[in-house]
This record gives C-alpha cells, structure tokens and sequence, in this order.
C-alpha cells in the first residue's frame, strides 16, 4: 500500500503492485471538485476516472486498469488547487 498525505488531502492505492483491478481510497478534507485521474510518468494524462464535486469524506474508487500495459503509473488527485500524485505498479 502506497499512502501520501498533503494538507489533509489523502490516498492509498491497493494492491501496489496491481493486475487488473486496483482500489483507490482517498481522504477530502473539504468540500469541493475533484479531479481523478491515472498519468504517466511525463505527466500525460491517460484516464479521467472522477471529475465530480464532492462533500468532506472517505471514497473509494474501484477502477479496472486492464487497458493499461505492465509499467508503472501515477493517480493523480486534486481539489481546490491542492494536487497529490501516488504511484501505481502495473505487473500484468
């Protein structure tokens, strides 16, 4: 499990390395628009998963990656200007 905290905003990424189906839980600390998103390494985004707004809370986001070849990834969250990037292992 990969976890990164950044002024409250929070996500873990289960199981690091991932196959196919990867869970994504995160922590809003305010409300807001968010933006969840699967980057490369350049920062290209490849997937828009979430771009919804949200109340304070707990999430989890179930999202099947088997459109992505083996290689290694970033989920990307955002809210109210705060972004955070976890990485994610793709081992098919």
């Amino acid at each position: 499990v990969v976890n990164f905290k950044i002024k409250g905003l929070s996500a873990q990424v289960f199981p690091n390395p991932a196959n196919n189906l990867v869970q994504i839980s995160y922590y809003l600390p305010q409300n807001g628009d968010i933006n969840l998103a699967i980057y490369d390494l350049s920062g290209k985004k490849l997937q828009l998963l979430q771009q919804e707004p949200k109340n304070t809370g707990n999430y989890v986001f179930l999202w099947q990656a088997n459109s992505l070849p083996t290689g290694i990834y970033l989920v990307g969250l955002t809210q109210n200007g705060q972004q955070m990037y976890t990485k994610l292992i793709i081992s098919k």
